[in-house]
């Protein structure tokens, strides 16, 4: 029965194509296969600044130290180079490395269109997801790839089995029924190295820099996240693959988290990398901690102890890397009490009584002994500074009574008293002041002295 069901089955099917070649006289035509042609071609060898491959040892002169690798019997396939010619993806193998470091590519490659064809080639085949043009590449990324770099190991290790990349363009000719190129192709990089030397300074009266145990390290150009590690394992040294075409611009910032703790470093206007270099950095971090001094006659209302009388005194708000800027330098802090609360426009013996102006030559330290003389009245830009950091007024505004301190006082509410000064005059005044409401974070012109003004002071280190 199963084999009489089968037979009829194969008969209806033959009766059904005759029928159906005779009423349309259509016939399928085959698929017809593009052609595939031997290809073998020479590769411009690594030199400094110009090409690079991921046997990497650090060199003097700031440059990646590379070679090729070759295909092995029984061993390495050999690199894989993606070739990208007339919207065709082909993948060709280095089989072998010349004496004078040029590197051979061979494989089995779709036919150029013409007698001569563009071509870029991509170190490693592995990063290119098809030859669709992706801006600013000229094909589509792997997106495994790409995550990669947002999830290195930190070490040179990883970079070189996992992110190293090249590009070169060149023309493919067709010679004898086979492919070559028309001259050799140099691949510069498109990576530079940047390893980091992490060291955290204690906010501290005594403590010096010590080596960063960071189990994670994140970088930023302009806010965005460019880089970042996965490791799980404390280190004070990791190895950074960047992609400097790509970095976009913007202030560069370097976090570092040691479990517990986000330390941060924030160059302004960013950083200049070079493709093929290597870089070597020591960078000294702060951690939103506290001030601590050991004088509590400073602020003796301030009892938190920590550390052998030690006391924490003010609270920075915000850290970054300003050479040259002219109220700060490293961070803000801001005092974890009111310092004084003035009724009558003059703060002049107050302990806010330095100006801006005197801000550009002195600076705080925080880890030597920090007095009455580095503490200052936050200008206006000084406070929108420490407002953004913060994530928002309502955030910095709350953020002092778990150590001790005292939050910013909104008067229950009453607004009639719920201002913090600034010592940013006002444009074209020489006696009034922008003052800061503590309860929205909104700021006001003050040209009396009818309302009294709280003072917060500011660190500025």
């Amino acid at each position: 029965m199963k084999t009489f069901r089968l037979f009829s089955m194969a008969a209806l099917a033959l009766v059904m194509a005759a029928c159906s070649n005779e009423d349309n006289e259509i016939e399928q035509q085959p698929v017809q296969q593009l052609s595939r042609i031997p290809f073998s071609a020479t590769i411009a060898a690594p030199n400094s600044g110009a090409t690079t491959r991921t046997l990497y040892n650090e060199t003097n002169d700031g440059y990646i130290d590379v070679t090729w690798r070759a295909k092995v019997d029984g061993g390495y396939e050999g690199d894989k180079i993606a070739l990208i010619h007339g919207g065709k993806l082909d993948v060709v193998t280095v089989t072998s490395v010349n004496d004078d470091g040029r590197a051979v590519i061979e494989g089995s490659i779709t036919a150029p269109t013409s007698d001569e064809e563009d071509v870029v080639l991509v170190y490693p085949a592995a990063a290119v997801e098809n030859a669709t043009p992706q801006a600013p590449l000229p094909y589509t990324p792997s997106a495994t790839y790409v995550l990669k770099g947002f999830n290195q190991g930190g070490t040179l290790d990883y970079i070189q089995n996992n992110l190293d990349g090249r590009q070169g363009t060149g023309t493919l000719k067709k010679v004898s029924g086979k492919a070559t190129l028309k001259e050799d192709v140099s691949m510069p990089s498109k990576i530079a190295i940047w390893k980091l030397s992490l060291k955290d300074i204690p906010v501290s009266p005594t403590a010096a820099p010590n080596a960063l145990s960071a189990t994670s390290v994140t970088i930023k150009v302009g806010g965005t996240r460019v880089a970042a590690t996965a490791t799980g394992t404390a280190k004070s040294e990791y190895y950074l693959c960047l992609v400097p075409a790509t970095m976009g611009s913007g202030d560069l910032t370097i976090e570092a988290t040691d479990g517990t703790n986000t330390y941060s470093y924030t160059k302004a206007g960013g950083a200049t990398l070079i493709a093929g270099k290597y870089y070597k950095s020591t960078v000294s971090m702060y951690t939103l901690g506290y001030v601590i001094c050991t004088d509590r006659s400073i602020y003796p209302t301030v009892t938190v102890a920590q550390n052998a009388g030690k006391i924490p005194v003010g609270k920075i708000v915000y850290l970054g890397n300003n050479t040259g800027h002219t109220t700060y330098k490293n961070g803000l802090a801001l005092s974890l009490i009111d310092v004084g609360f003035d009724e009558s426009n003059d703060w002049a013996n107050t302990y806010c009584s330095r100006l801006n102006t005197n801000q550009s030559t002195a600076y705080a330290n925080p880890t030597t002994a920090v007095t009455d003389a580095y503490w200052m009245l936050p200008t206006k830009p000084q406070w929108e500074t420490m407002i953004s950091a913060a994530g928002g007024f309502a955030n910095l505004r709350d953020g002092f009574g778990s150590v001790g301190g005292t939050n910013m006082k909104t008067e229950d509410g009453n607004e009639t008293y719920s201002y913090y000064w600034t010592n940013t005059l006002l444009p074209e005044e020489t006696i009034f002041w922008y003052s800061i409401k503590s309860i929205t974070g909104e700021f006001s012109e003050i040209k009396d002295s009818a309302h009294k003004k709280h003072v917060r002071a500011c660190l500025a280190f």
